[in-house]
């Protein structure tokens, strides 16, 4: 064997192979190694049979039900149980891209610890990935995934141009640790009327976040006139990155 066939290939890796979503050079790398490497394709079809075993068991469908964990100001905005939503992150055959799908690097966020943070549109017949300043309207069903990198532990936030702040994961009473390549957050949620933007910040580190810290200067934030470009301000050894999605009126 080559070096090169024997280097490790990270279940983040896999998943994006399984996806097709990994650049050319890689995918064609994965390729080359599994007629070689019995163990790595035992790992893909487990990953492609998993994902089989989940949509049998989830079929899609969108349940109603009203947000919890606001924090800040009231807030009218409806959750929806979009397993089938979700499942169109994760699952090679659930995602079904109704426009042309912009560069990889506008619908992907990614920064320092290597996260990944995505943000999909339900759409007629599937989904929608959606990237930094895509237009949205009330009334649109988002659904949230984002891939740790490296990370151990993590925090996703949003806050609106009406300046309030909503915790998206962890959910309240549970930990910030986090497993597995691709983290489904809860269920789709519907987007209220808050004027301008509606503004995702994942945040990441190597130890347990303090969420009401995080929770705190999101809420700073979303009350400065720039709160739609600022940046968050944490303290160190934690990691950000954000996504933006324009809010137009109905």
């Amino acid at each position: 064997m080559t070096l090169d066939e024997e280097a490790p290939v990270s279940d983040w890796a896999l998943e994006r192979y399984a996806l097709g979503e990994l650049p050319a050079p890689q995918a064609a790398w994965i390729e080359a190694l599994l007629p070689s490497r019995p163990d790595l394709a035992a790992r893909l079809e487990a990953l492609r049979s998993s994902n089989e075993a989940i949509l049998r068991r989830y079929p899609p469908r969108v349940v109603a039900a009203q947000v919890g964990g606001r924090v800040q100001t009231e807030r009218r905005r409806w959750q929806f149980g979009a397993m089938g939503l979700a499942l169109a992150a994760v699952a090679t055959v659930a995602v079904v891209v109704t426009s042309v799908e912009p560069p990889q690097e506008m619908t992907e966020r990614t920064k320092g610890l290597g996260a990944t943070l995505r943000v999909f549109r339900q759409v007629r017949g599937g989904s929608e990935r959606l990237g930094q300043g895509s237009r949205v309207v009330p009334g649109d069903v988002v659904q949230l995934t984002f891939a740790p990198g490296v990370a151990t532990d993590a925090v996703l936030v949003s806050i609106d141009g009406r300046g309030a702040v909503t915790r998206h994961h962890p959910p309240a009473g549970e930990s910030t640790r986090v497993s597995g390549s691709n983290v489904v957050v809860g269920h789709g949620f519907a987007l209220n009327d808050a004027p301008a933007f509606e503004r995702f910040f994942l945040v990441t580190a190597l130890r347990p976040i303090d969420v009401e810290a995080v929770v705190t200067a999101a809420g700073e934030l979303a009350k400065s006139p720039n709160a739609g470009t600022d940046p968050l301000v944490l303290g160190s050894g934690l990691d950000s990155l954000d996504l933006t999605l324009q809010k137009e009126a109905r």
